[in-house]
């Protein structure tokens, strides 16, 4: 539902059974507080900007590998994979690629850091191109407007 604002860390926790916007060692940091005052383990997926645009939330590649190397150290927050979007969808856009980089940065990173062990997720791909999610291997898919208004791929 958007971006997790350390303020809302609090009262939004206990709602939730897993985090999709973890994209600062900042927000783990404030995440794992909270999670051990409230006596809770947290699940939480890595958000990546898988375009660059710095209009958009998520880390960078580089700062995804900080974030999973940090979290080594938080016995409340368990990653368990990444989460990426694809650009919005424009003529000759391919957003394949862009869930091909999420799939190899997170095999990159378990092949490099004993912490990535954990990261079997793969959150990627919405109404307008979840088949190619899924064929880079989202195991995640957020499908809102094709279940709520029938809007899916052409």
């Amino acid at each position: 539902i958007g971006h997790l604002q350390r303020n809302k860390i609090r009262r939004t926790l206990p709602l939730l059974p897993l985090i999709h916007s973890l994209d600062s060692v900042r927000l783990l940091s404030a995440l794992e507080a909270e999670a051990a005052a409230a006596g809770l383990v947290c699940a939480a997926l890595v958000e990546v900007n898988l375009t660059g645009d710095p209009a958009r939330t998520g880390a960078s590649e580089g700062d995804a590998a900080a974030i999973v190397a940090a979290a080594a150290a938080t016995p409340h927050v368990r990653l368990r994979g990444l989460m990426g979007m694809a650009a919005a969808p424009v003529a000759g856009h391919e957003p394949r690629r862009e869930f091909a980089r999420l799939r190899e940065l997170r095999d990159a990173l378990v092949a490099r850091l004993p912490a990535a062990a954990t990261l079997a997720d793969l959150s990627m791909g919405m109404s307008g191109d979840y088949v190619d999610a899924i064929l880079e291997g989202a195991t995640i898919v957020r499908v809102g407007s094709t279940l709520w208004d029938g809007v899916g791929p052409a």
